[in-house]
């Protein structure tokens, strides 16, 4: 597969690793300690809302509609950031995390079908 714009995610975390490192930690701290767990669920909040508006930009740029819910294709493209992110913070395998984003790619659009009139 030829590197596509999921590539511009995986040049993030590797530029960025400590910023990434230091987003869990404070995520951790904030479920960990009473009073602070709204904190944790309002930066989740903001980026399924982010990715929600980016899937619907994508949908209506492209002249489709989504078959899925929007809310839960948003959280299946965070959960898998997510998820990538982390475990290429730990094993640092720039190849295999960028073959898991394309996959990522190539997937989502197995769940459009084109817009109705």
């Amino acid at each position: 597969m030829a590197p596509r714009q999921p590539a511009r995610v995986l040049e993030r975390f590797e530029a960025n690793p400590r910023e990434h490192q230091i987003s869990y930690e404070l995520t951790q701290y904030a479920l960990r300690n009473s009073g602070f767990e709204n904190v944790a669920r309002r930066q989740y909040e903001i980026f399924l809302s982010a990715f929600a508006s980016l899937l619907e930009l994508a949908a209506d740029t492209a002249g489709i509609e989504w078959t899925v819910p929007v809310p839960v294709l948003a959280r299946y493209v965070q959960s898998t950031i997510d998820g990538l992110n982390i475990t290429w913070l730990v094993d640092r395998n720039s190849d295999d995390s960028q073959a898991t984003l394309e996959l990522l790619a190539d997937h989502l659009p197995q769940h459009t079908r084109p817009r109705s009139p």
